[in-house]
């Protein structure tokens, strides 16, 4: 590819929480490079990416978004194999300090009473109840001690990206200087937006078009695991935050979820009264509803000539499945070991093929589990899921 690339000056949808006036951020008066690598984003995928990087002697500019996302509630656990990758960085105690440990998880999925799962039986140990923003600030102060860069959004603008003889060049401006930075890789790690690869001609394939509707609420006592539990529009996940709140959301069909506030509230209702384990969580505490998308879904290309995509920006998953954080960490630990490696180019081959085998795995076994709901399946919403 070559010429200028036109997500230059897009304003990039947010990726994690973190208002940007709270972020620490290394003082660029205007970044110089060159630098190995660029990265759009600034949730876990981003910043480990370019921890790695700087690990192995690389240097990295990562961009954040201008805006400010809302809360993914379905980042809210981290499975058990996710301390076990982020003992690997020797990033644990800064990354999971004051967040809450569980060894228990709450279904309903198989009968209508909850059958407790206990995970102390997992070699990978515990689930991580996860405050993100906690989480996220974490893994930037990190980077930034590491030796990142991070570009100021707030006095800087990326005016052009654009393909040359091997190379990215890219123009950064602010009110003091403007000056063209030469960069060896772009990387996508945008979430689900998948903003600079779909910009690249790549294309989100859409396995699922699931929602959440989910609001978070006081909790009174202490933190309660998570549970799920389905009902015949849909299923319920809620667990207790270490911040002392209550998350609840509710898994839907799309077109189930309609344009006014007051439509979602009766849905929400609705579905309610026929969870009564959730319910009873509950109680009158609710907060305002929101809805974000929960689809699974993958690129058809995840990396080209002078870029890839990593984390929800490659693939995102089904919140059943608790791959969300884990699935971020471990593709920017191997996009780092790939682009740091010589002769990265046909490794990327190799790591593009790996991952959407992983996807056709993770279908399959997604498949096999909305099937084993008996209960539910003459209704729309089970069978839709069992036919994608």
């Amino acid at each position: 590819m070559s010429g200028a690339v036109p997500f230059a000056n897009a304003q990039h949808p947010s990726i994690g929480n973190v208002p940007l006036a709270e972020i620490p951020r290394r003082s660029i008066l205007c970044p110089t490079g060159p630098y190995d690598a660029l990265v759009y984003g600034q949730g876990p995928a981003a910043f480990i990416f370019a921890i790695q990087m700087v690990r192995h002697r690389k240097t990295v500019l990562l961009v954040p978004s201008l805006i400010k996302s809302s809360q993914k509630p379905w980042g809210e656990t981290l499975a058990p194999r996710g301390e076990f990758l982020l003992g690997r960085l020797g990033l644990v105690n800064e990354c999971l300090a004051g967040q809450h440990s569980t060894q228990t998880v709450l279904s309903c999925w198989q009968n209508s009473d909850p059958e407790r799962t206990d995970l102390a039986f997992d070699p990978h140990g515990r689930m991580w109840h996860v405050n993100r923003s906690a989480f996220d600030n974490a893994l930037q102060a990190h980077a930034i001690k590491s030796g990142v860069d991070i570009l100021d959004r707030r006095s800087h603008c990326v005016t052009s990206v654009s393909r040359r003889t091997g190379c990215w060049e890219v123009r950064l401006a602010s009110p003091d200087c403007e000056r063209d930075v030469k960069i060896g890789y772009v990387v996508d790690a945008t979430g689900r937006s998948s903003c600079v690869a779909r910009r690249m001609g790549s294309k989100r394939i859409l396995r699922d078009h699931l929602v959440a509707v989910s609001c978070t609420s006081e909790e009174a006592g202490e933190i309660v695991p998570l549970l799920i539990e389905p009902v015949s529009k849909g299923w319920w996940y809620s667990l207790g935050l270490p911040q002392g709140k209550l998350l609840v959301a509710l898994m839907t069909d799309p077109k189930l979820v309609k344009v006014s506030a007051e439509m979602r509230k009766s849905l929400w209702d609705e579905t309610l009264d026929d969870a009564p384990h959730t319910r009873k969580r509950i109680g009158a505490r609710e907060n305002a509803l929101s809805v974000v998308g929960a689809e699974s879904a993958r690129l058809d290309s995840m990396s080209g000539e002078g870029w890839l995509a990593i984390g929800d920006a490659a693939m995102s998953f089904d919140p059943l499945s608790s791959h969300g954080l884990c699935n971020a960490i471990e593709q920017a630990i191997d996009a780092a070991e790939v682009l740091s490696a010589h002769g990265h180019e046909a490794a990327l081959v190799e790591f593009e093929a790996k991952r959407k085998d992983m996807f056709e795995k993770y279908r399959a076994q997604r498949l096999d589990f909305y099937q084993s709901v008996r209960r539910f399946s003459g209704y729309a919403f089970w069978q839709n899921r069992i036919l994608h």
